[in-house]
């Protein structure tokens, strides 16, 4: 009896560790977390940021009367006639005038930070004929109407670009003549005897700000002073 039993025994246990380790890799099998492929993600492209806008002073424009010394074509333009006084008075108000050489004008205008100039047509003349510079006033007036931008130049000159619809670029040059007597803060420096001019005391500051011609001035100040002696 005891050597039947212990054949069987050596014919059972190899057929029970193979169940064993069967019955172990299946629970392995079972017990292992599932595995998620993660999705590719497209690379986004990045845009570089451009040149900021340039900001131009619009300020600049006011109160100073501005005079041209050229225009048409920006390479090469043509130069005003010494004969010939072509002129330009910007005010905060959005107003535009001057002289065209041979007649006086005015309109409206618009004028931005980044550079875009504007002027409202119609332009408003005066009516006179001239013997000289009546050409060179319709080229200025027109282009005036098509202007597009404006720029100052480092030597303090403005420029602005208008679009005649050639096949280049033109502008108008303008060179600063003289400070408008009208519409400026006149800062007092000193006074009295012409010889010997006192200054002011430090830290006092006197302005004066002229926006009436100067017939229409001195009839206020008459109307101001009338009986007093």
């Amino acid at each position: 009896m005891f050597p039947k039993t212990a054949h069987l025994t050596r014919r059972i246990t190899p057929w029970l560790s193979g169940l064993l380790i069967a019955a172990i890799l299946l629970a392995a099998c079972s017990q292992a977390p599932a595995i998620t492929p993660t999705p590719l993600v497209e690379p986004t492209a990045t845009t570089e940021p451009g040149p900021p806008t340039p900001v131009v002073p619009v300020e600049g424009l006011y109160n100073t009367l501005w005079v041209l010394v050229g225009y048409g074509e920006a390479a090469n333009p043509t130069v005003i006639p010494r004969n010939v006084k072509v002129t330009a008075e910007f005010t905060p108000e959005g107003s535009l005038s001057g002289s065209s050489g041979c007649n006086s004008y005015n309109a409206m205008y618009n004028a931005t930070p980044e550079g875009a100039l504007t002027v409202v047509p119609p332009i408003a003349t005066t009516r006179m004929a001239c013997e000289s510079g009546m050409e060179a006033e319709a080229t200025y007036l027109a282009a005036l109407e098509s202007a597009q931008t404006f720029l100052f130049t480092p030597e303090g000159r403005l420029e602005i670009i208008y679009d005649s619809n050639p096949a280049y670029e033109e502008k108008l040059v303008y060179a600063s003549g003289e400070v408008s007597f009208t519409n400026t803060t006149w800062v007092l420096v000193a006074s009295g005897d012409p010889e010997a001019p006192a200054k002011l005391t430090p830290g006092v500051e006197i302005t004066a700000v002229f926006g009436k011609p100067a017939q229409e001035e001195s009839i206020a100040v008459a109307h101001h002073f009338q009986g007093v002696t």
